[in-house]
């Protein structure tokens, strides 16, 4: 298989006008949507003294450890 470039295009069109969703944004907008359907999750830090919601920030280091993955099995 080819390497996964998480700035593909998920659905590739010739209609350039077209804009759709980058893999890596996919990825992260699935990691998110798991995320937020399980309300016992907290996903608050402390960041430089004050208390911030962390969920978009896991979502996309999940989408770039799938991306590595993926690319490691092709590897093989």
């Amino acid at each position: 298989g080819a390497m996964t470039n998480g700035n593909d295009k998920v659905y590739p069109t010739s209609d350039c006008s077209q804009d759709t969703l980058t893999k890596r944004e996919l990825f992260a907008a699935m990691a998110m949507q798991g995320m937020a359907a399980n309300p016992a999750d907290n996903y608050l830090a402390e960041v430089d003294g004050k208390i911030v919601n962390v969920t978009s920030k896991y979502a996309v280091e999940y989408a770039d450890t799938l991306i590595a993955e993926l690319n490691k099995e092709v590897q093989s």
